[in-house]
């Protein structure tokens, strides 16, 4: 992963549904992801923010990315901040990360769930 240097100014359709109570992700129209992807790609140079493999916006290759998924976030889904282009590769990247984060959220509830309060404080 290298340091992306993101511009300060956030794509104005982003600006646009933070102010829109109830708005969800779906709610982006085709023209409203091509200006974020042409922000993204400026920033990323066509790269993959995590594995550095040239991704396309036009393809099934890559997607928009919230680093902080949107259904654990929802207020960072039009966190201009949280957004970068991924690959869609399903054993690294943006899907790995999503697929990984359940599994260990699942394990940390699980380990809480049957760890007694007195276990916690004699360990």
């Amino acid at each position: 992963m290298r340091k992306l240097d993101r511009p300060n100014i956030s794509p104005s359709c982003l600006n646009r549904f933070q102010r829109t109570p109830n708005a969800v992700w779906n709610d982006l129209r085709r023209h409203d992801r091509a200006e974020i992807w042409l922000s993204i790609i400026e920033m990323q140079e066509n790269f993959c923010a995590y594995c550095q493999c040239k991704i396309n916006p036009h393809s099934k290759n890559s997607f928009i990315e919230h680093f902080f998924r949107r259904d654990d976030f929802p207020k960072k889904t039009f966190d201009w901040n949280n957004l970068f282009g991924s690959c869609n590769n399903k054993e690294t990247c943006g899907n790995y990360k999503d697929h990984q984060a359940k599994k260990f959220l699942l394990t940390i509830y699980a380990n809480l769930i049957f760890t007694t309060p007195k276990s916690i404080y004699n360990s």
